[in-house]
């Protein structure tokens, strides 16, 4: 199959190598934000699963590697914000809730298995064309 970048090849290639599935529970989220729903994915074999942020509802679409995507985004931004009252202000989060507090242990821990498979964590779309919804994230969005 064709893509129409070279960002999205790529990420097919990671999806196809690591034979990954994505499963998104809409009835569980996190401190009940609809943009928090729960996930379950399997890479390489081994099952996580984990809250992840749907800001733009991404997940309606159910194109798999625009879900790939919003799990290596998730876990990219555990890398850049992993203190977790940083984390919790960035998420609009009450970081007193236990639950929030267990959800980002466990965030932490799929971060580091899932680093040990991948080597290094990509979500390979840039931020800024996520954000904007060009370029390549515009692109993952129309395909499927």
């Amino acid at each position: 199959m064709s893509f129409p970048c070279p960002e999205i090849e790529e990420l097919s290639a990671l999806w196809v190598k690591h034979k990954v599935m994505v499963r998104v529970d809409r009835n569980t989220l996190l401190s009940n934000k609809a943009y928090y729903p729960l996930v379950e994915f399997q890479i390489s074999g081994e099952n996580f699963s984990l809250f992840v942020d749907d800001e733009f509802s991404d997940f309606r679409k159910n194109y798999p590697l625009l879900n790939f995507c919003l799990v290596l985004r998730e876990l990219d931004g555990y890398k850049y914000t992993s203190e977790y009252e940083v984390w919790c202000q960035e998420r609009f989060f009450d970081s007193s809730d236990e639950t929030i507090k267990e959800a980002f242990k466990n965030l932490k821990y799929v971060t580091n298995e899932v680093e040990k498979i991948l080597g290094k964590i990509d979500p390979i779309i840039s931020d800024w064309d996520f954000e904007m919804n060009t370029g390549a994230a515009q692109a993952l969005r129309r395909s499927k």
